[in-house]
């Protein structure tokens, strides 16, 4: 992974045309760094901020870590968790995870505070390595551009808050990395890396989620193998058992724990915004599908049909059609949105080819831009998720004229030749593409970081709460209980 990360630097990797050494660093680091900053923002400007959820962070991950290090401290494993439900344990656990990377952050800094370090690093880590990952396939703009797209995603930033879910897309991107290095070179080393990336995946982020992750890599696996069983398909299936061999009590426990749960009974209750899936995406990755078949590019289109679309069109229809999904035995207990966390990185790798065939100025260039804005503007009229923007509120007919005249500044584009041709539609192209980001910012913006008022922290909001929220306060407790009421424990 860390050669990739050099060969990305020196310009070697990737099919597009070379841009200048400062803007490939600036795009590589400066973008994560900002979206690093973006997801802890608050704090800076509000002293009596906190970046930590009050309802899993304070109840569950905090006071389990808490224990986990004392029993570490003296020398034993943290197997029970005495803080929770009067005492549960800590093996199976789907919310404490003491031996994750992130866990180590609390090694070090206070609960309160190192949770919007871990946030930050989150953040950093999944960009970063999301556009290496893209990099192979697209231009660098196109790849920084995606990454965040697949951060940023409503389905997934919602749930970044917590601790046992930050790290999903970075142990994706990670082990993409290091499995296209070890199938490429076949290597000792890039196995034993691929071996230590599976592990990291299984104690860093939540069991079933990490199940999802390695049954998307063995697609993936394959698909890049042409569907064959090669010299590097016995290292990469050693590598994923070496992996969950390392952890197997754990995920034995989790199951068994899973059966037993009361949720095992029960439909998954509801249907939120951030389940919505945005389809301006969708769209271009179709167009993107089509440009790597003209490159004869066959296993990457495969890959963002098979591993992207696919499971994006399966999560649509059991959201929709939700007799199904709850007919389903296990998946009627779960969020099968999360599907989608995994499956946007192999959407956004359609739409950023997409992205980069629109640079070369065709005319056929010039309809996939008036086809991206035309879809754009008919999600953000249409699709309820955009209640919080201002120009949601206005008349419908005004969009209706809207779209009108975009169709007939399709069409312009379209048919002009000329300097008209060159000088507006590299602005129209950028507009597609900030376009597509505000589609997603917009939600994270309004509805998962609450930017819109900054001088409140607005604890109703999953990713901040008042500073003093972890702290327990038994009169505030004794006052909930109405008289004559008690606590017996």
């Amino acid at each position: 992974m860390v050669q990739a990360v050099v060969k990305f630097l020196k310009g070697k990797a990737g099919y597009c045309c070379r841009e200048g050494r400062w803007r490939e660093t600036v795009i590589f680091f400066a973008v994560p760094l900002l979206a690093g900053l973006f997801t802890i923002m608050k704090v800076f400007f509000n002293p009596h901020c906190r970046a930590f959820d009050s309802n899993d962070d304070v109840l569950h991950t905090f006071p389990q870590l808490f224990y986990a290090q004392e029993a570490m401290r003296s020398g034993q494993l943290p197997l029970m968790g005495l803080f929770n439900n009067f005492g549960s344990p800590l093996t199976g656990d789907a919310l404490t995870y003491p031996f994750s990377l992130q866990a180590l952050i609390y090694w070090f800094i206070p609960f309160e505070y190192g949770m919007a370090v871990a946030r930050f690093l989150t953040a950093f880590l999944s960009v970063l390595l999301l556009t290496v990952f893209f990099r192979r396939w697209m231009s660098r703009t196109s790849a920084s551009l995606c990454a965040l797209l697949s951060f940023f995603a409503p389905h997934f930033i919602w749930y970044t808050a917590t601790h046992h879910y930050q790290l999903t897309l970075a142990g994706l991107a990670a082990l993409l990395i290091c499995h296209d290095r070890w199938v490429s070179l076949r290597r000792a080393v890039d196995l034993v890396v691929l071996w230590g990336m599976f592990v990291l995946l299984f104690l860093s982020v939540s069991m079933n989620l990490a199940v999802f992750v390695s049954f998307f890599l063995i697609i993936y696996h394959f698909i890049v193998t042409g569907f064959r069983w090669q010299r590097s398909s016995t290292g990469f299936f050693l590598a994923l058992a070496g992996g969950v061999a390392f952890v197997l009590p754990d995920l034995i426990y989790m199951f068994q724990s899973g059966l037993l749960s009361v949720r095992i009974g029960r439909a998954y209750p509801h249907v939120s915004p951030i389940q919505h899936v945005f389809w301006t995406p969708v769209a271009l990755s179709l167009i993107g599908i089509a440009a790597l078949v003209k490159r004869a590019e066959w296993r990457p289109a495969l890959a963002v049909v098979l591993l992207g679309l696919c499971p994006t069109a399966l999560v649509f229809l059991l959201i929709h059609f939700q007799q199904i999904w709850h007919a389903i035995p296990v998946l009627r207990n779960s969020d099968v949105s999360r599907f989608i966390w995994i499956a946007t990185p192999f959407v956004m790798l359609g739409m950023g080819v997409c992205l980069d065939f629109v640079r070369q100025g065709s005319r056929a260039a010039r309809a996939v831009v008036f086809l991206g804005l035309f879809f754009f503007l008919v999600e953000l009229c249409f699709f309820p998720v955009y209640y919080n923007f201002a120009l949601y509120r206005f008349r419908p007919m005004r969009w209706v004229w809207g779209l009108v005249i975009l169709n007939v500044m399709g069409l312009v584009l379209f048919w002009t030749e000329g300097w008209f041709k060159a000088a507006w539609f590299r602005l129209f192209a950028w507009l597609l593409a900030l376009a597509v980001l505000f589609l997603e910012l917009h939600f994270a913006v309004f509805m998962v970081f609450g930017y819109f008022d900054m001088k409140t922290c607005r604890p109703d909001v999953i990713y901040y709460s008042d500073a003093g929220a972890d702290r327990f306060h038994p009169r505030q407790l004794v006052g909930q209980f109405g008289q004559p009421g008690r606590l017996a424990g």
